[in-house]
Formats: structure tokens, C-alpha cells, sequence
């Protein structure tokens, strides 16, 4: 007999062939990185978000590697992309935090901006350690000054 109640679709327990292939490119670029070749890593991440829009981490590492540039701007930019995305919880998660310290350590910061941000860290909160609180606490702070 069959049954036809609704079964729970099951996740599978292994990686497709795009997710392994997408994370051993994302390797090849963290080589780049730990061999110091920013350049080629920013080249090479560009590349990979061209190939994979969906995904944030290249984003998230573009936003990281404009950010040891002191390229903030288009770090910032990079971290936005990244959240609109979405399709990594953990990291959405994270990022409004990070930009708000990207942010903060800019000479102008942009209030409206850093708004933004902080706002976007309240669905968040209570999964941040205390650095990340404190760099909320801090955000907040510059907001508020005149």
C-alpha cells in the first residue's frame, strides 16, 4: 500500500559536484591570500563571483580583501552584496557586525550608513560574542555623537 502522507524531504548528507568544485576554487584563493598575492586574489574572487552570483562568500572575501587594502568603500560595498545575497545564514549573520567595524574605522564615517548596519545586527544580537556587542555598543556611540 502507499502511502501518500506527506513525507519530510531529507537534505542529502554529501555535497553536489558544484558545491565540492566551488570549494575547491574558494581554496585556490585562500592560497592566493595566505601567499600574500592580494592582487591576485581580488582578480581571482572577482572572477568567481562572476561565475557564481549566488553565492556570498566571494563577496565576503572581496569585502575582506578591500578591507586590508584600506579600500573601505568598496570593502563595505563587496560585505553588501554578500548580505543581500543571503544564502549562507551563519555568514549573514556575521556580516552586519563586520561591516559595522569596517565602518567605524573609516576617518568619515557616513551616519546614515552606519544605521544602516546596526539596525541589520538586531535580528542578530544574541548570537554575538562580546567583542561584537561592544563593536554595536561603539557603532551606536558614533551615531549618537554629534
Amino acid at each position: 500500500m502507499l502511502n501518500l502522507e506527506k513525507q519530510e524531504k531529507k537534505q542529502p548528507k554529501f555535497l553536489s559536484l558544484f558545491d565540492f568544485e566551488f570549494q575547491e576554487l574558494v581554496n585556490v584563493g585562500l592560497d592566493l591570500i595566505q601567499e600574500g598575492d592580494i592582487d591576485s586574489a581580488i582578480l581571482f574572487f572577482q572572477e568567481l563571483s562572476l561565475s557564481s552570483p549566488h553565492s556570498s562568500l566571494s563577496y565576503f572575501y572581496l569585502g575582506n580583501l578591500h578591507t586590508i587594502k584600506d579600500d573601505l568603500d568598496l570593502a563595505v560595498g563587496y560585505y553588501s552584496l554578500a548580505y543581500e545575497v543571503n544564502d549562507n545564514p551563519l555568514l549573514t549573520a556575521r556580516l552586519p557586525c563586520k561591516v559595522l567595524s569596517t565602518l567605524v574605522s573609516m576617518h568619515t564615517v557616513d551616519k546614515e550608513i552606519l544605521s544602516l548596519w546596526l539596525e541589520r545586527t538586531k535580528e542578530f544580537s544574541d548570537t554575538y560574542s562580546c567583542d561584537e556587542l561592544l563593536i554595536c555598543d561603539y557603532a551606536q556611540r558614533v551615531i549618537s555623537s554629534k
